[in-house]
């Protein structure tokens, strides 16, 4: 071999070489729970961003998901649903991580994901579809069917990662109240179309809580009678705090938009100001008997009131995932909500005031006259007669 081929196919080389130790150099991800083997197929070239569960992004994605090779049921390596169609258009998947839009295996398996990478997935039954059958149809109308207790393979693609941006631009020396979840919150707010949004005119003044007639909005947070964005935005902000908020339309108003400035698919720039918080008492607003637990009855009144929930199938959905010890009530130290302190026992009363039949027995026991008492009185009718 000549000296100039050997300079032509150094090049060559170093690139297999360094795409070789690249291979090697890949991070091994490690799964945050059993059942669930993830293996990185791909990586972008540089992680300009990684998904994260605790900040709740939306996720955009492209996945193949068939029956694994290891499956105890269905036909291994029979596929079950892609996002990618047979014509090749994209149509990518948008979920919230840690939201229970998507099985448990997935959203494990694409947490502290970079843009770019490809990753596979082996879900086993307990973080899929379990041991039921699933059936129904996806956006395409087409069938998709999977048995019970199958294990899927899955190949996914992080096309976008999708984030709420919070900056804080005024913080109170002294933090005397910090929004939690529960809280009454009142704000004052400005709302404008943000420069980069693809929808509506940018820069645009949407509204103001300062405009004539509006004054401050007042709402509880985590209720979901706002859009995700506040709900997110607002958590651990210090009364007399003032923050903005860039919303993407997966924390605003989504695909549906919202009167005539903001129109579908719309980026929302936000400037606001929280007024007060003022703890509120979700679990004693739900426990309306004040018997110190809640039932399905009493939370599904709550749920109506509070979020316009009317489907009973998803408040029991909720009460059953609550219920940890199922003895059909949510007692206060399962409740994940704003609970205030623990509510005391009530007293046992009987009514009437009257002892339980036991005592009163025992009372009367007692109050009976002693047997020589009894004696002396039968010598006593003798001695008249």
């Amino acid at each position: 071999m000549s000296l100039a081929m050997l300079r032509c196919l150094a090049p060559f080389a170093l690139a297999l070489l360094g795409s070789v130790v690249a291979q090697e150099d890949a991070p091994e991800v490690k799964s945050e729970i059993e059942g669930l083997k993830i293996e990185v197929k791909k990586l972008p070239k540089k992680c300009l961003i990684k998904s994260s569960s605790e900040l709740r992004d939306f996720v955009e994605m492209h996945y193949t998901t068939k029956i694994a090779k290891s499956s105890k049921t269905g036909k291994p390596g029979a596929k079950v649903d892609t996002s990618r169609d047979p014509s090749g258009l994209n149509d990518p998947l948008s979920f919230q991580l840690n939201s229970g839009r998507v099985i448990k295996g997935w959203d494990y398996g694409v947490r502290d994901m970079c843009e770019g990478e490809v990753r596979i997935l082996t879900v086993e039954p307990e973080n899929g579809y379990g041991d039921e059958p699933y059936s129904q149809k996806n956006a395409d109308d087409e069938s998709v069917e999977v048995p019970a207790n199958a294990t899927l393979r899955m190949e996914v693609e992080m096309i976008k990662v999708i984030r709420l941006q919070k900056s804080t631009t005024f913080k109170p020396k002294v933090c005397k109240r910090m929004a939690q979840g529960g809280d009454s919150l009142k704000v004052a707010y400005t709302l404008w179309i943000h420069p980069t949004s693809i929808s509506g005119n940018k820069g645009e003044l949407v509204e103001s809580s300062k405009d004539d007639g509006a004054g401050p909005m007042t709402f509880i947070l985590g209720a979901g009678r706002v859009i995700p964005g506040w709900d997110q935005g607002m958590e651990g902000v210090c009364v007399g705090e003032k923050i903005e908020l860039v919303v993407p339309p997966e924390f605003g108003y989504r695909e549906k938009g919202q009167g005539e400035k903001i129109l579908p698919l719309a980026t929302l720039h936000f400037e606001v100001e929280l007024l007060s918080a003022e703890e509120t008492n979700m679990f004693a607003q739900m426990d309306t008997d004040g018997d110190g637990k809640v039932d399905e009855k009493e939370l599904g009144v709550f749920m109506q009131k509070t979020q316009g929930l009317k489907d009973p199938e998803i408040v029991k959905k909720i009460f059953e995932g609550e219920d940890k010890n199922t003895d059909g009530f949510i007692d206060w130290d399962e409740a994940p909500f704003p609970k205030g302190d623990r509510p005391a026992e009530k007293p046992r009363f009987m009514v009437g005031g009257m002892a339980p039949a036991a005592d009163a027995k025992e009372e009367k026991k007692e109050e009976a006259p002693p047997a020589d008492a009894k004696e002396e009185k039968k010598e006593e009718k003798k001695e008249e007669l």
